[in-house]
């Protein structure tokens, strides 16, 4: 898989101005041939919700099975959502490929949704 150019990247930040935009890698460590690249925006509280929603009635499904199945569902339709770069066919092609990588998406639409500041405080 290519890297993104400079101008795909120009392209995403003007058409996308209100979100924030991240590259985004996803590599094998035992494989240092295998690597591919995403531009994703992050959620937008709707998105968020959304993803939420199927997260939460995937979680419910009994089988455990289906509730794999269910959860890879949502996360790969988040993920879709929100991924500007390459395009879907080659999205679903990668994903056909390594079909667990998709679950890696749901920690990183978390931290693009703010999930990942801290907090620092001091006694006054």
């Amino acid at each position: 898989m290519s890297e993104p150019s400079p101008e795909i990247i120009k392209q995403l930040k003007d058409k996308f101005q209100d979100r924030s935009l991240h590259q985004v890698e996803k590599y094998d460590p035992k494989d240092e041939n295998t690597k591919y690249v995403f531009l994703m925006t992050g959620p937008t509280r709707d998105e968020l919700d959304k993803f939420d929603a199927e997260m939460l009635k995937a979680s419910e499904v009994k089988d455990t099975a289906d509730r794999k199945t269910a959860i890879r569902s949502a996360v790969e339709r988040a993920a879709y959502a929100l991924i500007r770069w390459p395009d879907r066919d080659e999205c679903k092609r990668v994903f056909g490929l390594h079909s667990d990588m998709v679950f890696t998406f749901a920690e990183d639409i978390r931290n693009f949704a703010g999930a990942s500041f801290e907090t620092r405080s001091k006694k006054l």
